[in-house]
């Protein structure tokens, strides 16, 4: 039996659904990966500036009060930020 002109049409469809659906996919999938690129980028900027201002406030804290116990801290806080951008040279070299 002969397919219809529906059946044809349906198939047709489907052929070139078959063909659409990965390729459509793969887009998705490429704009997600950029997406998500630039958002952790976004993150990283906003933990290093946080990491820097923290740095800072506990260096000036330091200064002000001398106590052994904030220097301490203001010296955790700068150590945390160097290692941050150590990481961030570290990762930029990669790309």
């Amino acid at each position: 039996m002969a397919d219809t002109t529906l059946d044809l049409v349906f198939k047709f469809i489907l052929g070139l659904s078959a063909l659409i659906v990965p390729l459509f996919t793969v887009y998705l999938q490429t704009v997600l990966a950029e997406r998500v690129e630039k958002v952790h980028s976004l993150v990283n900027s906003a933990y290093s500036v946080q990491l820097k201002l923290t740095a800072s406030t506990s260096r000036r804290l330091a200064a002000f009060t001398k106590l052994p116990e904030d220097e301490v801290a203001a010296t955790l806080a700068e150590d945390a930020y160097t290692d941050n951008l150590a990481s961030q040279k570290k990762a930029a070299a990669k790309e």
